[in-house]
This record gives structure tokens, sequence and C-alpha cells, in this order.
């Protein structure tokens, strides 16, 4: 009896589970890469190879240390974090690419990317503009 029946192999099941993930927890969103002109320039984005595709968002709480460590007051604020399926895009996600949810408009710069070399594609980002009322769905870990 085999836990994923028609995969071959352990790497195939992880890549349904983790379709699996993105088809259930998982929203529209449009990746636009960029290109920057010359060292410390803003990203320009190139709308043209713009695309859609699913991703899980997470915003989880974070706290963070204001100033020198010590008697320095701690802020909570939200870490933003996407997670794509190995293969959902057509593209390898790089720094500086931007992430717009759909549902809300929200637009983030990408700052790190991490592979879990199996199934998942996971990228850190800073939101780009305001953050949204709290009428706007989140995920909360």
């Amino acid at each position: 009896m085999t836990l994923f029946p028609g995969s071959d192999n352990w790497r195939a099941g992880m890549q349904e589970v983790s379709q699996a993930i993105a088809d259930t927890m998982g929203e529209s969103v449009r990746v636009t890469p960029t290109n920057t002109p010359a060292p410390n320039f803003p990203a320009v984005p190139q709308y043209e190879r713009a695309v859609i595709a699913q991703a899980v968002y997470l915003a989880p709480h974070k706290t963070q240390v204001m100033g020198r460590k010590g008697d320095s007051p701690r802020i909570s604020t939200r870490a933003p974090r996407f997670e794509f399926a190995l293969g959902a895009l057509p593209f390898a996600l790089q720094q500086k690419f931007w992430i717009t949810r759909l549902c809300s408009n929200e637009t983030f710069e990408i700052t790190d990317i991490r592979s879990d070399a199996v199934s998942m594609i996971a990228c850190d980002c800073v939101q780009l503009g305001r953050a949204k009322p709290d009428g706007v769905r989140t995920v909360d870990l």
C-alpha cells in the first residue's frame, strides 16, 4: 500500500502534498519580475512578464527590539511570507520581485528565498505601501 497512489517516489509524493496545501490554503497572487538598472537604484517592474499563481500567504507575529539590546523597548510586527509549490511559476524567483495579493491589492517585495529542495519555496517579504485595514483576511500562526 502506498501513501500516494500513482507516485513512484517520495519526492513526487511530497510535491503532490505541497500542491494540495496550495489548493486548500492558497490564494491567487500576481508575481511581477523586476530588474535593477544599477546598484542602489529601485527595482523596475516588468509588468509584461507578470504571471498569476497560487501561493499560501502567512503573516506571523514577530517581536523585535527597538534600538540597542538591553533596556530597549520591544515591538510586535508581522513577517509576511509567501509559499509556492515547486513548478508553480514559469521562472525562478529572485530578490526584489513583487508579489501582489489579488484579494486585497497589497504588494510585497521579496527579500529572501528559501527552498526545501523537495516541494515548497518560501519567500520572506516586506510590504510596499501601507497595511490594509483589519477587515482584510490574514493567517496568524
